[in-house]
């Protein structure tokens, strides 16, 4: 007997991250294969749901390195209950911070100042101005965080 430890559509996922993994590293199996220690064709093996062949570790951590992600292993760790985290955590400092103080300052502003426009019920057109100026200044924050958060990615990623 042959009683594994889990289901069929288990292991099916690990065949089909596999698959997912090929086609993120850019899917022509001739070139993957170059990167890796195995054939095109064993490769492809290792995402045939109907194949008795699974994917090597050390292959599979090259596959999730050419993919850009872990396909492969978080789909492993998800099977045994884990969730993967990215160890490069980002420490909120200096500019970041700045950016997300100033941000939560304007959106306050924004909010209190329609919340104040809205107490009679109705809309001036100096209320409406104000608004649309408080919604300017929230806007120039948003912008600038967004700036400043994708230099820190591109920063973790090695692209600066």
């Amino acid at each position: 007997m042959n009683a594994r430890i889990f289901t069929s559509a288990d292991y099916a996922a690990i065949k089909n991250a596999v698959r997912r993994a090929l086609r993120q590293a850019g899917g022509c199996l001739r070139e993957l294969a170059g990167m890796t220690r195995l054939s095109a064709a064993q490769l492809s093996r290792f995402g045939d749901l109907n194949s008795d062949q699974w994917v090597p570790l050390d292959v599979a951590l090259d596959l999730d390195s050419l993919a850009g992600e872990p396909v492969i292993t978080r789909a492993l760790a998800g099977l045994l209950g884990y969730d993967l985290v990215p160890s490069t955590v980002i420490v909120a400092q200096g500019r970041l911070v700045e950016h997300l103080a100033g941000l939560a300052r304007e959106s306050g502003d924004v909010m209190a100042g329609i919340s104040e426009a809205l107490a009679d019920g109705r809309l001036t057109l100096n209320e409406l101005a104000r608004i649309e100026n408080d919604l300017g200044d929230l806007d120039a924050h948003v912008q600038a965080t967004k700036a400043t958060v994708r230099a820190k990615i591109m920063a973790l990623r090695g692209e600066a």
